[in-house]
């Protein structure tokens, strides 16, 4: 892992990590394959309220991975956790979100920014197996267009599943760096895609 902890390093992966946790970031990833540090969760998990700002959280992390729950995601949480992101994803160079909202059709539950509308849950969903898979795969794809759209080099990637849904913010170079570290399959981000199979790599 020493070898994997350099290249991110030069890479800039731990750049939103407080200065005085870097050595200790580091040490825990050589030690124990954490990279990540202390995962990031919303600071009120009833109503996912925004922190004030997103330095002010009391964890030794690198402010790159945040748990989500895809069930919250799938149930009408959608915005409420973009508004929890978005001072990282600010943070990391997106524009902020203009005119966020959220709403209910016949189609099912969606999201809306500007003129853009995304669905997030189809009514469809309830006939497949893991519709939770689904409803995370289009959130990131939402989320990713507007980091694309800010010209942001970080993209949102997945991390775990379901209740344990988290999302890891990292430059394409960092993603390949992990793919080809010694981490557990289980333990490293996975990309997805707004159709079918909805993960596209790893799945192992």
């Amino acid at each position: 892992m020493r070898k994997t902890v350099t290249e991110l390093e030069s890479l800039g992966f731990y750049k939103y990590a407080p200065a005085e946790h870097v050595d200790l970031l580091k040490q825990r990833a050589v030690k124990n394959g954490d990279l990540f540090g202390d995962l990031v969760f919303p600071p009120d998990s009833n109503n996912l309220r925004l922190p004030k700002s997103w330095k002010e959280e009391p964890l030794v992390t690198t402010f790159r991975a945040f748990h989500l729950d895809a069930e919250l995601i799938a149930e009408g949480g959608a915005v409420p956790i973009i508004k929890f992101l978005e001072p990282f994803l600010v943070a990391a160079g997106m524009t902020p979100i203009p005119n966020l909202h959220q709403g209910v059709d016949d189609g099912g539950y969606y999201i809306t920014s500007g003129d853009a509308k995304s669905y997030i849950y189809l009514n469809d969903d309830r006939e497949q197996n893991g519709p939770w898979l689904a409803t995370e795969a289009r959130f990131f794809d939402f989320a990713n267009r507007l980091l694309e759209l800010s010209g942001c080099n970080d993209h949102l990637y997945g991390l775990y599943y379901g209740n344990d849904l988290c999302a890891c913010l990292l430059s394409p170079p960092m993603f390949d760096v992990i793919q080809g570290s010694s981490l557990p399959a289980e333990h490293r981000p996975y990309k997805t895609c707004p159709y079918p199979p909805w993960v596209v790599a790893p799945r192992d």
